[in-house]
């Protein structure tokens, strides 16, 4: 047991000590230039892709020759062979700053982040050409328009197909889609046996959620997970699973087959594939409320709309007669309509999907809140 835990200490402890690394490492290449760099180096590299001269460069920006080389490589190399180690937002301001032309400006009115922020982004992208590469050392090269590296959405989905998302996926499709709903179970003893954590989750969600923003301004640098959130999400779900295995049921196996993966990546800090379990199984949960709801009917291609599924959840949770609504938002549950803007943005792979501990977080809370009303309003 103690070798356990010693095993499973020093894991966290190297989880964060990378972690921290590599924020220091983003945050050092953020602090190396000022932003008016950046902008010699799309200034210098568009005049080098358009014919000039390094003379002439260096006039027309009032630079010396040597900075002006200096900012054609710099350029050449973010079309060349741009960073690895940039965060996803550096990258996307970074791509569409000097490959998209886009102005801090325009990126800032395409969202609710300030520019000022986005000059924050782009610093860190050109900091990390730096860090990637020896600039002093590297010839600019033959100038070229075209970009040689990876758009931000070919890296974001690399990053998922070399995770053990695509296997546990192919697993989920294949288990049992029986969800223990559809079963002839009275699920009476079980609802009361996890009364208690359901007021706990009910809590978290309401009370321990913070800096929680939509997905074009999420920052999961500046969030902090809540320890009785995190706790409360784990302990619900173990319970869950152990009051379900006591059932002993085989058709509802591929069920806790999938709760059980999701829960085992969570607690191993593999959050891109927890985030992706709990929300399919949260999915199928809806839909299953759609279902035996006579009210919602099947779209013409056979599915339930998002919002089909959104409502079905609150009518049902309303039907309860829970005391849950947001008083200021008036929201039927608290933090649902953000955290299902996440849920749309990472499973139709937009560039601003986060997979970080938060959001994990979050997303485990919904699937047990989800499992709660879906129990209970069957149970009725």
């Amino acid at each position: 047991m103690t070798d356990g835990r010693e095993t499973e200490n020093q894991a966290m402890s190297d989880a964060l000590e990378f972690y921290h690394n590599l924020i220091e490492k983003r945050e050092s290449a953020r602090e190396m230039f000022e932003f008016d760099w950046c902008l010699t180096i799309r200034k210098a590299g568009k005049m080098y892709r358009d014919g000039e001269s390094t003379r002439n460069i260096a006039e027309e920006l009032d630079i010396d020759r040597d900075k002006a080389e200096e900012a054609m490589t710099v350029s050449h190399l973010i079309y060349r062979d741009p960073p690895d180690d940039v965060s996803s937002r550096g990258l996307l301001a970074g791509y569409r700053f000097f490959v998209d032309n886009y102005d801090v400006e325009d990126l800032a009115a395409d969202s609710e982040r300030a520019a000022e922020k986005y000059k924050e982004d782009i610093q860190e992208f050109v900091g990390s050409v730096y860090q990637k590469h020896d600039v002093e050392q590297t010839d600019p090269g033959p100038p070229s328009d075209e970009y040689k590296g990876k758009s931000p959405s070919q890296v974001a989905w690399k990053t998922i197909l070399q995770s053990d998302v695509p296997s546990a996926l192919d697993e989920i499709v294949e288990a049992t889609r029986v969800s223990p709903v559809e079963l002839d179970i009275d699920f009476a003893p079980l609802i009361r046996a996890l009364e208690k954590y359901e007021d706990e989750v009910n809590q978290a969600l309401q009370q321990s959620i913070q800096n929680f923003d939509p997905p074009d301004s999420y920052d999961p640098d500046q969030t902090v997970v809540d320890q009785f959130a995190k706790q409360t999400g784990k302990r619900s779900l173990r319970k869950f699973i152990q009051e379900l295995e006591e059932l002993n049921d085989e058709p509802i196996q591929g069920f806790l087959e999938r709760l059980h993966r999701g829960l085992g990546a969570y607690e191993s800090g593999d959050y891109l594939l927890a985030c992706f379990v709990f929300i399919s199984v949260q999915d199928g949960l809806m839909t299953t409320l759609c279902i035996r709801r006579d009210e919602m009917k099947r779209g013409k291609d056979g599915y339930f709309t998002p919002q089909q599924r959104k409502t079905a959840l609150e009518n049902s949770y309303e039907e309860l007669d829970r005391e849950f609504r947001d008083l200021e938002t008036d929201e039927v549950i608290p933090h649902l309509d953000d955290f299902l803007d996440h849920r749309d943005h990472i499973m139709h792979g937009h560039l601003d999907s986060f997979f970080d501990e938060n959001i994990a977080t979050i997303a485990l809370l919904f699937l047990v809140f989800t499992l709660f009303t879906v129990l209970e309003w069957s149970n009725e």
